[in-house]
């Protein structure tokens, strides 16, 4: 009997260690650096443990490099989209679905690239190989994110796009002379707006969705996607949104989005390429 119970015991461990080994894998990924003629690539044991930072000079955001905004304890952490001296979103996502046979949420990146203005994570899952890029506008309070979907298979794709915000405007705890209230999140002609008196946001696509939702502080576009066998495609979204003292009204939001949801990355020059929407 002891000698069961010892390699019982023994094969538990193997199993455990195995499991959390391949757990470790999974998460890994690569870290590389390609600015100004610099190219270095790095091996990264756990992406989720590693955070980036995006600016310009009036909006900035802090994630992790596996494409994911976790939380880190405490109500006054740095994670998200801010437009200063406001927070606007403690993070936002990206799910795929397909026919009810999985859900895909993007935060498991494999590969991590940055220049210091823009930053690419690249997933790979069922087939589907999917680039993220974040762009923050120098002169703009403004995120551009472009995700760019590739269908490897031979076969027609049908796939479900969910593009949510974790809405949280707020002010950091240096700005004594805003306050922190419920924030007010509603849907408009495909874009999700909401505000409180410290600030407002608005955030979309130029895809018009086929569904929202909104729950709690959490809003989120539902896009249908239909991808040809071995084809691809690029898909602009756009966060932009400011301290309210300085914002006129809704309507002044409302004419930088559609001034700039056609123009990810406008101030990038290198490797320009034009958006094509299948």
């Amino acid at each position: 009997m002891k000698k069961h119970l010892v390699i019982r015991g023994f094969l538990y461990t193997i199993f455990t260690v195995n499991a959390i080994a391949s757990l470790y894998a999974q998460n890994g990924g690569k870290q590389s650096l390609k600015f100004s003629g610099i190219d270095r690539t790095v091996k990264v044991s756990d992406l989720r443990q590693v955070p980036f930072f995006l600016a310009g000079k009036s909006l900035y955001e802090i994630g992790f490099m596996n494409g994911s905004f976790p939380a880190q304890g405490n109500e006054t952490e740095e994670r998200g989209v801010w437009s200063h001296p406001i927070k606007l979103l403690n993070g936002f996502g990206f799910v795929l679905s397909e026919n009810n046979q999985y859900t895909w949420a993007l935060t498991d990146a494999t590969d991590f690239e940055s220049d210091f203005y823009s930053a690419r994570f690249s997933f790979s899952q069922h087939h589907l190989s999917v680039t993220r890029e974040d762009f923050v506008a120098e002169n703009d309070k403004a995120l551009f994110v472009k995700l760019n979907i590739n269908n490897d298979s031979p076969t027609d794709r049908t796939l479900k796009l969910e593009f949510s915000g974790i809405v949280d405007i707020r002010p950091s705890w240096r700005a004594e002379t805003l306050r922190n209230e419920k924030d007010s999140i509603y849907y408009k002609n495909g874009q999700i707006y909401a505000f409180d008196s410290s600030g407002l946001l608005t955030m979309g696509s130029p895809i018009n969705p086929s569904a929202y939702f909104i729950r709690q502080d959490t809003a989120a576009l539902i896009y249908d996607l239909c991808l040809p066998a071995e084809s691809s495609i690029e898909i602009p979204f756009l966060v932009t949104g400011e301290c309210s003292t300085t914002s006129k009204s809704v309507t002044t939001l409302q004419e930088r989005y559609n001034r700039l949801i056609n123009y990810h990355n406008p101030e990038k020059r290198k490797n320009r390429r034009n958006i094509h929407i299948l």
